[in-house]
């Protein structure tokens, strides 16, 4: 046991700042930048919702936060200052990803 807390004590989660994509628990999908986290609470900045989006590459999140999004075939939600997001799932995003998701237009 001792050994594991030892693991856990190591392992540096720093997404202040971080481009990311994060899920909620109610399953929306959120677009921005860390600004607060503490647990599954984050605040997130300059925060799009993706409310219909398809994958540059495979399927998946882990797929999205690193390939990025066909901007012509997804549909997302508007700049927001922030949002508050109970959010178990966060990854960070990569300059591909953050490239398409920043390009793709507003939901009408």
């Amino acid at each position: 046991m001792k050994a594991d807390r030892n693991i856990k004590s190591e392992i540096k989660c720093d997404f202040i700042s971080k481009k990311v994509i994060a899920t909620s628990r109610n399953n929306n999908t959120w677009f921005g930048t860390v600004a607060y986290k503490k647990g599954s609470e984050v605040i997130l900045v300059n925060a799009r919702h993706l409310y219909q989006f398809l994958n540059a590459g495979d399927r998946g999140l882990s797929s999205t936060a690193t390939a990025g999004i066909d901007p012509r075939k997804s549909m997302l939600g508007a700049h927001v200052d922030q949002v508050w997001l109970d959010a178990p799932e966060i990854i960070p995003c990569t300059d591909r990803a953050v490239l398409s998701i920043e390009k793709a237009p507003v939901l009408n």
